[in-house]
């Protein structure tokens, strides 16, 4: 997904099984994966550096659990992934790769 520096992009995770912990994780180019936050995670959870532009909305009975970014910077390029964790396995439901393209 190829987005302009300045914008919202919300990310979507849907699930089928049971809710356990959502999680959204952040990978960016040769790093290690990098939480961001889970379904419960309140504002300040969250690393000072992502919360006012990082938020979460989960509806359990629509069993989705999005993430929007607001005011997208390019350190926010990387790969987004969503998982469900359950005990000590967690499981992807949905990835999404942001780049972001110079404004024209």
């Amino acid at each position: 997904m190829t987005i302009q520096e300045g914008t919202t992009v919300t990310l979507n995770c849907s699930y089928t099984s049971t809710k356990y912990v959502l999680i959204w994780y952040l990978q960016k180019s040769d790093e290690s994966l990098r939480f961001l936050l889970h379904d419960e995670s309140k504002k300040n959870d969250l690393d000072v550096e992502y919360r006012e532009r990082f938020f979460a909305f989960h509806d359990p009975e629509k069993k989705i659990f999005q993430l929007t970014i607001k005011n997208i910077q390019w350190s926010d390029t990387g790969a987004y992934y969503c998982a469900r964790e359950h005990g000590t396995m967690c499981r992807t439901q949905s990835a999404a790769t942001l780049e972001l393209s110079p404004l024209t």
